[in-house]
């Protein structure tokens, strides 16, 4: 605490000043170029930067917010060779590696976890995306696309996923190594890197660079939840153009993405960091001293009496206003102040006292829910907290064992696809959503929507721990549709429209107007139906076409060991099959709205009528007679007979 001796009043311009810092945009870095410089000599990829063995002189600093750079910022340097690209990469991280997508299982979602990400352009002009996270902890996985954004070429054949998934197996393959260590205090960890050129040149022949090439690498870092899954908990985008400030979509905002140029020469000037600091002008130098590891302080001007005079600081920097440092080692800190009250008016001539209060980082933590099935509403590992999806609700429900499995059509955000137990509690949690789910005793089926597929894979999942359940061991799940299907190169599978399980068959209508039965142990192709007609298609001889004037979109699909059912339009047809006999099933009550369907346990037909009645009908699927009826949103209650 000062004391202050007024002898005049003052008159001063009431105005602050900002001062302009380099590399930064307000609180956040705004790198502009990376200097790519000559390795000095062999780098181990083992995840110790060795100062031995790295050049830090080019090394940048990445965060989107200068107060928590200490707990979410990556430093980055880049070095070069005739045939590699070296990147080291030093994150603070308060979960640090605690990735769980597994590379095998689902690699476009591993971008949302303890990942970098590059993007850059061929000489050719392909967008270069490249991935690069550990799975576990210690599992490193690398998964690089070239999408053409004319969209003339298809460059599948060009995508790579190099993934051992052995514990500390930091060769990943072609030239690629990538290789992590934990940071001693817990609290971050290091990523060593190496790419050969042909990673971003991979249709040039023994691809090298020159010095004064200049390359594309804009870079996307991204913190994981504590989940280890599920949107990040953070992320932030450096290396930009200059004067270019967009950062949204970065992906796919090549006009964006940053230079970094080959230097034919080391040691090049270290950037500094400091951001623009709103500093309060004035004549006068108010002084105070705060507590000792204090990191914000704030600092008013009361009158002899007590009141308060001037809110002259609030919530500012200690490490910026300090100029002194009193015997007991406590920061002082200075502000200027410019003679005025709080009201703007000159302050009388008197005595006035200086306070000031320390404290310590506060961090907030949102975590946001709209869902809550109190197990608990955020996400956790085990998969059995947070809820559904972001971008869709749910609109799909289907039993599994004892379990009741709810989907959502597509889920960048949370989770598209879920189980709970008889109290609504979750039991497990996968983030691809479904337009179509099934379910048997043993097993839960959905064909994933999600960024990179949409439509052309088989899941199948054990419905009371969430695993993966691969046909064969060691198989892949998901497993592509033309495979199941066992179409040749090149081809592309029908829409799948419905589906349906039993615990010895999975049912599966396309959009091509035909049934094929499935084994749901094993995956094996047993029969197919044409819808309509009575030809049966066994051992897996090709089908003939059929027509049941069905439109190729999301239909009602129900089915049982004897028979499937399917709406079109208001029109119910079941499908026996054993034969392939199609029939209409003559409803005495009509549906307005078919909008799903189930089978209960005695055979009877349940139809959800999305139409004016807003009803789930029961009816006898021999004669078609209403069974009964329950109402929907408006009125529940039980199924009447």
């Amino acid at each position: 605490m000062n004391r202050l001796t007024m002898t005049a009043a003052l008159s001063l311009a009431t105005s602050a000043a900002l001062a302009a810092e380099g590399n930064m945009v307000g609180n956040q870095t705004q790198n502009e170029g990376l200097s790519i410089v000559p390795a000095p000599g062999p780098v181990a990829i083992d995840g110790v930067i060795d100062p031995a063995e790295w050049d830090l002189s080019g090394q940048i600093w990445s965060f989107a917010d200068w107060d928590s750079r200490e707990t979410f910022s990556v430093k980055t340097a880049a070095m070069w060779d005739k045939d590699y690209l070296y990147l080291a990469f030093d994150w603070r991280d308060p979960l640090p590696l605690n990735a769980k997508c597994n590379p095998r299982e689902d690699p476009s979602h591993g971008w949302q976890c303890d990942a970098i990400q590059l993007r850059s352009i061929t000489p050719e002009g392909l967008w270069t995306w490249i991935t690069m996270w550990a799975y576990e902890g210690d599992k490193p996985a690398f998964d690089v696309e070239y999408p053409d954004k004319t969209e003339r070429r298809d460059t599948r054949a060009l995508h790579r996923l190099l993934y051992p998934g052995k514990p500390g197996v930091w060769e990943l393959g072609e030239g690629v190594a990538i290789a992590y260590r934990k940071a001693d205090d817990g609290r971050g960890f290091t990523q060593e890197v190496r790419l050969p050129w042909s990673v971003f040149k991979p249709e040039t022949p023994d691809a090298t660079v020159e010095p004064g090439e200049v390359l594309k690498l804009g870079l996307e870092f991204y913190w994981a939840q504590p989940s280890g899954t599920g949107w990040p908990l953070h992320g932030h985008k450096d290396n930009l153009q200059p004067g270019v400030l967009k950062r949204e979509f970065f992906w796919t905002s090549d006009n964006a993405w940053g230079d970094a140029t080959i230097c034919a020469e080391g040691n090049v000037p270290k950037r500094t960091y400091r951001r623009r600091t709103y500093r309060p002008e004035g004549a006068i130098a108010l002084r105070a001293t705060v507590p000792a590891g204090s990191e914000y302080f704030s600092l008013v001007l009361d009158g002899a009496d007590g009141h308060r005079v001037r809110n002259v600081a609030g919530g500012c920097s200690v490490e910026e206003f300090t100029v002194a440092t009193d015997a007991d080692g406590n920061p002082v800190v200075e502000v200027m102040w410019d003679g005025l009250d709080e009201a703007g008016a000159p302050v009388a001539p008197g005595r006035y006292r200086v306070a000031a209060l320390g404290s310590g980082h506060v961090d907030g933590w949102w975590e946001p829910s709209f869902y809550n099935p109190g197990t608990p509403p955020w996400g956790t590992p085990d998969g059995k907290g947070a809820w559904g999806a972001d971008h869709n609700a749910v609109s799909r429900v289907a039993r599994a064992g004892d379990a009741m499995v709810l989907c959502s059509a597509f889920a960048e955000g949370g989770y598209g696809a879920f189980a709970v137990d008889a109290d609504g509690r979750k039991l497990w949690s996968d983030v691809r959503g479904s337009s179509v789910v099934a379910g048997n005793a043993r097993h839960v089926f959905i064909v994933p929507n999600d960024w990179e597929h949409t439509g052309d894979q088989l899941l199948r999942i054990d419905a009371a721990t969430g695993a993966y359940a691969p046909f064969t061991p060691g198989g892949d799940m998901p497993l592509r549709l033309v495979d199941l299907l066992r179409l040749g190169p090149g081809a592309t599978p029908p829409k799948v429209i419905g589906l349906a399980a039993t615990d010895e068959e999975l049912v599966v209508l396309f959009g091509d107007n035909t049934i094929r039965v499935f084994d749901a142990a094993t995956g094996a192709y047993r029969r197919g139906f044409v819808l309509h007609a009575s030809q049966i298609a066994r051992d897996g001889a090709p089908l003939r076409e059929g027509n049941l004037g069905g439109t190729g979109e999301l239909c009602p699909f129900a089915a049982n060991a004897e028979s499937a059912y399917v709406f079109f339009g208001r029109e119910l047809r079941r499908m026996d099959l054993a034969t392939g006999t199609v029939e209409t099933v003559p409803l005495e009550v009509p549906v307005g709205v078919p909008a799903a369907l189930a089978l209960g346990p005695d055979g009877y037909v349940c139809v959800a009528d999305g139409g004016p009645d807003s009803q789930v009908k029961r009816y006898d699927p021999a004669t078609g007679r209403l069974l009964g009826y329950t109402l929907s949103y408006r009125l529940f209650r039980s199924i009447t007979n």
